[in-house]
């Protein structure tokens, strides 16, 4: 629910996964286990096509912008959204929704 704390969901949901793998760093953003700056890193895995580690950055993007978001960072938060936008990953959920969140924001 909007305004509540979701992180004894969010822990509930993820106890029996390996958070190392991707989407798993996303998590350990929300969770407080890792940094903004290491999750965006986590994306860029050298080992993946280009094509994934693109897909990567857009969530990777979207999901640092939402957490920017919830801190009251507006501007990262912009800044983050049209990251995840430049990244051309259309097919994705999150480019559309960093769209919408660049329209109500007002960047």
């Amino acid at each position: 629910y909007a305004g509540q704390d979701g992180r004894p969901e969010l822990i509930q949901a993820t106890e029996k996964l390996d958070l190392f793998y991707w989407p798993g760093p996303v998590a350990s953003l929300f969770l407080g286990q890792m940094s903004m700056n290491e999750t965006l890193d986590a994306a860029r895995d050298p080992f993946l096509d280009d094509e994934t580690q693109n897909e990567q950055a857009c969530e990777a993007y979207f999901y640092a912008g939402q957490y920017a978001l919830l801190a009251g960072d507006k501007e990262t938060a912009i800044r983050l959204f049209r990251a995840a936008v430049e990244t051309g990953v259309t097919n994705f959920i999150e480019y559309d929704a960093a769209r919408l969140a660049l329209e109500r924001l007002g960047g």
